[in-house]
């Protein structure tokens, strides 16, 4: 933190040339494969929005009965490419290929987001509700391609901590650096806890994609 007799202007121009060099240096200095590198220095952003949180709507959207309403987010196209944009870089810190967005996928982690702001938790296997189905888009992956994974949050709020805390988690880490995917999608609802704050409480999600020819792990 700056001393706060810096101007304002001062505090914003060195935070800029910090979080410059830090992207310069990252582009030249990636970990090997197979070792999870540690996550970005927190007071340089990799991502654009990666620190936004969730805004919420006034109106809930259309809800089972029984079930909690979910919140649309005004600002979700933000959030979903923080997440993305920080998987990514995740990846590349381990010597990994991006990933490229695929629409169906969006489309299920969305649902999937939605299910569980409605429900109060990730949706698991075996779910009374059955958990949404999600299907790769064909005009960004042809038949072949299937899901092969995805990752849920509820309750944090900002892609940073989010993505952050499914790195910190080793079967979650290895999802995210599978070295087999091509495809992602992600998705965020605010819930009725989350309506009028800060998206404290939203519900994240990411789905994941690959090619069967090409991918040696289980789907999950």
């Amino acid at each position: 933190m700056f001393p706060t007799i810096l101007s304002a202007a001062t505090r914003r121009s060195r935070k800029l040339i910090t979080a410059a060099v830090f992207g310069a240096t990252l582009a030249c200095a990636f970990s090997a494969p197979g070792a999870v590198a540690a996550g970005p220095n927190p007071r340089a952003p990799v991502c654009a929005n990666e620190n936004l949180h969730p805004q919420t709507r006034h109106v809930a959207r259309p809800h089972p009965p029984g079930t909690m309403p979910p919140y649309a987010i005004t600002n979700g196209r933000e959030i979903d490419d923080a997440v993305i944009c920080l998987v990514n870089h995740y990846r590349a810190q381990n010597g990994l290929a991006a990933l490229s967005y695929d629409a169906g996928l969006q489309d299920g982690a969305q649902a999937r987001s939605d299910w569980a702001a409605e429900y109060g938790h990730a949706c698991q296997p075996g779910e009374a509700q059955p958990c949404p189905v999600i299907t790769p888009s064909t005009s960004t992956a042809p038949g072949f391609a299937r899901v092969t994974s995805y990752l849920d949050q509820f309750s944090i709020s900002t892609p940073r901590a989010v993505v952050g805390s499914w790195m910190a988690n080793p079967s979650s880490a290895a999802r995210i650096l599978d070295p087999y995917l091509q495809l992602i999608g992600a998705g965020v609802t605010g819930t009725a806890r989350s309506h009028g704050a800060l998206g404290e409480d939203s519900a994240y999600s990411v789905t994941f994609a690959s090619y069967p020819i090409l991918s040696g792990a289980a789907s999950s």
